[in-house]
């Protein structure tokens, strides 16, 4: 009977080798090589003159960041977001 007490904590142990190994390569399959080495990143700036008040200028500055995904395997698609 102690025999198969020693197996089974030898198969018990390659089973968990196994599994965590496993779960490893899934886990980089599925996160790992979705992810971006070097993101797309476009920026804009924009600035309107509005108008002088005394010596002053009265100005409007617009800036925007956006993240371009090209081939992104985890997360939501690509989403324009527009001004009402």
């Amino acid at each position: 009977m102690d025999w198969w007490k020693d197996f089974s904590a030898t198969v018990q142990s390659f089973a968990t080798v196994i599994v965590a190994a496993l779960g490893g390569i899934w886990a980089y399959w599925k996160f790992g090589l979705g992810q971006e080495r070097f993101p797309h990143i476009e920026t804009a700036a924009d600035i309107q003159f509005v108008g002088q008040h005394g010596k002053y200028w009265i100005d409007k500055a617009k800036m925007g960041v956006e993240l371009l995904r090209q081939r992104a395997r985890v997360g939501p698609p690509h989403q324009s977001i527009k001004n009402c």
